[in-house]
């Protein structure tokens, strides 16, 4: 297991102490910790000075010392690849990698295509040719029996939506919602395997897909998880793209607003209960639930 407690700043007007690693993403995306309102007149209205108190409490969650995490240092497992929290108010501050908040391809920082909104919400596609490349790509940087891929939403979506990865034979990776009425329908073929049968359940704002072992995908939700039995088969070398999903040379993308993205490591049921947690507090101080 890796260090969990990182260096900590005490800012001695509010007495808080901010982690490392939560001021080097506040400072990069821009934001300063101050009275100033973001996202004015909308429910995700907040001032930086709560924007930053809500990213340092992600971040000490995250690494097992938080309010809403004391046992699961999550920060550290070498197969945490990245978290987007999509703070944003352009394509410039969405971009970044709360996990390695660098502007390069190793760091898996977003490189958006296309015409992409922001807001309080995250982000969106324009559904035409809107999207985000991770540069994440599974056959370099994913273990074949141990990914975690999945996504936050703070409103149910109407249409067929491909919300992350790609298709490739035998080595599918990705998510995909197909909602009908109030339930939702996933089409997944996540983590490296050929696609099995779509998961009926009621819409939810978070969908997490994760392989933890050779056989075995687990498909959680804030709804309830059910596990499946898909045998790995490959991983995929094109990199998982977000706001759609990757076939070959195109690109099938969605008309959702995304909050959050994530990809890391397999988690048994318990993490993944503990992550669902740190999620919907995240997004929750932020006005997104």
């Amino acid at each position: 297991m890796g260090r969990r407690r990182a260096t900590t700043i005490l800012n001695v007007s509010s007495g808080v102490v901010f982690d490392t690693d939560a001021i080097a993403f506040m400072t990069v995306i821009g934001i300063g910790n101050d009275s100033t309102l973001y996202f004015n007149g909308t429910q995700f209205e907040k001032s930086g000075a709560q924007i930053w108190t809500a990213i340092n409490n992600l971040v000490l969650d995250l690494k097992g010392i938080g309010p809403n995490n004391s046992a699961h240092n999550f920060w550290s497992r070498s197969t945490f690849l990245a978290f987007y929290p999509y703070l944003g108010f352009n394509t410039t501050s969405a971009k970044w990698n709360l996990r390695n908040p660098a502007d390069t391809d190793s760091a898996f920082r977003i490189v958006w295509s296309g015409t992409i909104a922001t807001g309080g919400y995250g982000v969106k596609s324009n559904s035409t040719n809107g999207y985000g490349d991770t540069k994440i790509v599974p056959s370099t940087h994913a273990s074949l029996n141990d990914f975690t891929m999945g996504f936050y939403e703070n409103a149910d979506n109407a249409g067929s939506e491909y919300k992350m990865g790609m298709f490739e034979s035998g080595a599918q990776c990705f998510i995909r919602v197909r909602p009908t009425g109030n339930n939702t329908a996933i089409d997944n073929g996540l983590c490296f395997a050929s696609a099995f049968s779509n998961i009926a359940s009621p819409w939810s704002k978070i969908v997490m897909l994760s392989r933890i072992n050779s056989t075995t995908v687990w498909r959680y939700s804030n709804t309830g998880d059910t596990s499946h039995s898909v045998s790995s088969s490959g991983r995929s070398s094109s990199s998982i793209v977000v706001l759609g999903t990757r076939s070959g040379g195109t690109v099938n993308r969605t008309t959702s607003e995304t909050c959050n993205d994530y990809f890391l490591g397999g988690l048994t049921p318990t993490e993944a209960g503990v992550f669902k947690t740190i999620l919907i507090a995240f997004n929750t101080a932020l006005g997104r639930n």
